[in-house]
């Protein structure tokens, strides 16, 4: 269940516009019929993404360092 969502940044793709939102919440996630699996992204862990994906990563990577070092 989330108790906490948040705008953080946005990101505009060659054809897309993006929101991404921190959500934090308990509980164990589960997929639902439009979601395949869930898996959880480490910069170092070998996983099939878009180059868009990898730019969002990026990005949050960014803007978390950012957040911890102040």
């Amino acid at each position: 269940m989330a108790n906490h969502a948040e705008v953080i940044f946005r990101h505009e793709s060659q054809n897309h516009k993006h929101t991404v939102v921190l959500i934090k919440a308990k509980g164990t996630p589960l997929p639902k019929q439009e979601v395949k699996y869930i898996d959880y992204y480490k910069p170092d862990k070998d996983i099939k993404i878009s180059k868009g994906t990898k730019d969002i990563l990026k990005k949050y990577y960014e803007w978390k360092d950012g957040v911890l070092s102040n």
